[in-house]
């Protein structure tokens, strides 16, 4: 897998134009995708009873800077629109992030102070880029998702992502051992449809998604909507 960066400044809706969110551990909170989220309410998501930032100590991988996690393990975890839910929860990172299932060419765009981490497509299918939002005390990473089907639809989400470990078995002929896996986990999704463009901010526990300030908006957001997240 390799990564290649660049810096490119200026408009472009088919990387900004949408956005996805995962959030919640305890009941999660979810967006129908045909649905207006409901108006005024504050969400509560998170409340992890475990130390899962720890993990990150040991780990090589970042939204932020080089070496990246991959985005093809973001675009698995967050699924396909067609479907009504999440397919898969979690993903062994380690062992992912330079799988050659997951093989990607990694690119790192800045694009109006955006710092946008995806990959491009075959030719005529688009691209899947994602932009980091924040952290809460407990560790779930919100991550913006910005998906392009090579069409007109530009589908944007906040993914709510965290880390957990296990111990596995792996036995051949020549013996049995086990090592500990760290699992990057989906802890929820709010969809906030085609071509979403609002601001979304996280400060002081609580995660901002803005009203679609879009001329046709498209998305689901026609109020701002707050979620707890600790």
């Amino acid at each position: 897998m390799t990564q290649k960066f660049f810096q490119k400044e200026g408009v472009q809706t088919t990387l900004i134009a949408g956005i996805f969110l995962v959030i919640g551990s305890v009941g999660t909170a979810y967006v129908n995708k045909e649905s207006e989220p409901p108006k005024q309410i504050v969400y509560n998501i998170g409340n992890a009873s475990e130390n899962i930032g720890q993990y990150w100590k040991h780990l090589n991988f970042s939204f932020l800077r080089e070496e990246f996690v991959n985005p093809r393990i973001v675009e698995e975890l967050l699924g396909w629109i067609s479907d009504s839910s999440e397919t898969t929860s979690s993903i062994d990172l380690v062992s992912a992030n330079k799988s050659n299932r997951f093989n990607v060419e990694i690119e790192h765009r800045k694009v109006n102070g955006k710092n946008l981490v995806g990959y491009t497509r075959n030719k005529g299918e688009g691209s899947f880029f994602y932009e980091y939002i924040g952290t809460s005390p407990s560790g779930i990473h919100m991550i913006l998702c910005i998906d392009h089907g090579g069409g007109s639809g530009v589908f944007m989400s906040v993914m709510l992502l965290s880390l957990r470990a296990d111990n596995t078995l792996e036995g051949s002929s020549q013996g049995v051992t086990t090592r500990e896996r760290v699992h990057l986990h989906s802890v929820g999704t709010i969809v906030l449809g085609d071509r979403y463009s609002g601001e979304i901010t996280y400060q002081n526990e609580t995660l901002t998604v803005g009203e679609d300030l879009s001329p046709k908006k498209y998305g689901l957001w026609t109020s701002e909507q707050k979620f707890n997240i600790n």
